[in-house]
């Protein structure tokens, strides 16, 4: 990994790699997070978008059928 400043404090360092992310010898804040979640496949990222639009919709559903 090239030497690059870090977001957070500022130091110009090489970031090391810890538990499947970068983050900052120095101040030791993630700065290139992993993943996230996501899946390699997009078709997964978009069945899984779908999932939670769902669950959102159904709780306002619900918060709307109690204020009636």
């Amino acid at each position: 990994m090239q030497i690059q400043q870090c977001a957070f404090c500022g130091t110009v360092v090489q970031l090391i790699f810890i538990h499947g992310h970068y983050q900052c010898p120095v101040c030791g804040n993630n700065v290139l997070p992993c993943c996230e979640g996501e899946s390699e496949n997009p078709a997964d990222n978009s069945e899984q978008l779908m999932k939670k639009e769902n669950k959102n919709i159904d709780s306002v559903k619900n918060t709307i059928k109690k204020t009636s």
